[in-house]
């Protein structure tokens, strides 16, 4: 589980460099088509996350159970753990808002943003 996990980190800094790069590169509804679609992928990513980890805790419910009952049906067990497991999963927008590599994206496109308005009144000055 944890390669997996540092998996999906690996994939949400690629998006930060992408979101930062998006804003220096693109401008109008074009940039922000492609920051929507960054967005999207940050949030699926953290989707993956939150099944990976709710996977791992169902697996983790089943062994203890089976540890107790010797004859217990894994698959069932395991497909009714799960469902237990996902009712207590976080809704899209509480996602977004809580996974780190959200609330990280999010904040390099709004530094981004913020560096190429400043840029933009730096050469304005300049002229």
């Amino acid at each position: 589980m944890e390669e997996q996990l540092e998996n999906l980190k690996s994939a949400s800094e690629w998006f930060c460099v992408a979101a930062k790069n998006v804003v220096l590169y693109l401008e109008g509804s074009e940039a922000e088509d492609e920051l929507l679609h960054i967005r999207e992928l940050a949030l699926d990513n953290a989707r993956m996350e939150v099944e990976l980890r709710n996977s791992h805790e169902a697996l983790e419910r089943v062994r203890e159970n089976l540890a107790r009952l010797p004859d217990l049906d894994i698959d069932r067990e395991y497909h009714k753990v799960l469902a237990e497991v996902n009712k207590e999963r976080p809704s899209d927008r509480a996602v977004l808002m809580s996974m780190e590599q959200c609330v990280k994206l999010e904040d390099e496109i709004s530094r981004a943003k913020e560096d190429r308005e400043r840029g933009s009144e730096r050469e304005k000055d300049e002229e």
